[in-house]
């Protein structure tokens, strides 16, 4: 399954964050579940998200379905996914995944993309915003799998700093599809589409405070071999605004809310 991709930045020619939609889903005036909410470790956590979707598995063993994961940037969510991915398979009959995760990193817009725009350089400071990705192709990337039941997903390379297709593969045989990544609940047009419509069968949300996931972002600079004062300055010249925005419109979005706990098994 191709990915077309689009080359222009989006109609805001300013590159500056769209302005939000007006929100056609309401928010939930249910109470939500909280996930193991008297966890004290991330295992607990895994363990309570992994028997929940193993039950509705078993309840309905042809059902393909799709788990939308949020959270702010250095909040944990792709750890705790690819966590709940492999605790699921751990479970599944010998030669059998049931699981699999798809990232919305490999919906970010080439650097190419990103220096053919009209100020490059406030594209490339605040690559990882919800305007450097293309959405519209992430939209219709799990409309089609949804669809079809399998595909072909891009991923995103770190060595190369850019998107690669075909990085990650969805089958029929996974009966949990499990799209992570910042924006997959985003209150904004096209990213919200995919709630209105219903595409997910749940959705989750990893409880961090933008404070917390800032400490985390700003470790990870650190250990690739930047000063502190230069990690404090990248998150807060980009990752903070974006983790803000996540924590402020999608966190109300979820139906289930994920603890935030440290991130080790």
């Amino acid at each position: 399954m191709a990915v077309a991709r689009a080359s222009r930045p989006p109609s805001s020619v300013s590159l500056q964050r769209r302005t939000r939609t007006q929100r056609t889903h309401q928010q939930h005036v249910l109470p939500r579940v909280v996930a193991a909410a008297t966890a004290r470790t991330f295992e607990e956590v895994v363990t309570e998200r992994r028997d929940a979707l193993l039950a509705e598995h078993l309840a309905d063993p042809r059902a393909q379905r799709f788990i939308a994961i949020a959270g702010p940037p250095g909040g944990g969510k792709s750890t705790f996914a690819h966590a709940v991915c492999a605790a699921v398979n751990a479970r599944a009959p010998a030669g059998v995944e049931l699981a699999v995760v798809v990232p919305m990193d490999g919906f970010h817009y080439p650097l190419a993309t990103l220096d053919a725009w009209p100020d490059p350089a406030l594209a490339r400071a605040r690559r990882g915003a919800p305007f450097t990705f293309d959405a519209a192709a992430f939209v219709r990337c799990i409309q089609d799998l949804k669809r079809n039941g399998y595909g072909d997903v891009p991923t995103f390379d770190h060595a190369l700093h850019d998107p690669v297709d075909g990085g990650c593969r969805v089958r029929r045989e996974h009966a949990v599809v499990l799209v992570e990544g910042n924006y997959v609940l985003l209150p904004e047009d096209p990213w919200d589409i995919l709630v209105r419509e219903r595409t997910y069968n749940e959705t989750w949300f990893v409880d961090t405070s933008v404070d917390e996931a800032m400490r985390r972002v700003e470790a990870r600079h650190v250990s690739v071999g930047r000063s502190a004062a230069e990690a404090k300055a990248r998150a807060d010249g980009n990752d903070r605004m974006n983790a803000k925005l996540v924590v402020d419109t999608c966190r109300d979005v979820a139906d289930v809310l994920i603890p935030c706990v440290d991130m080790m098994m």
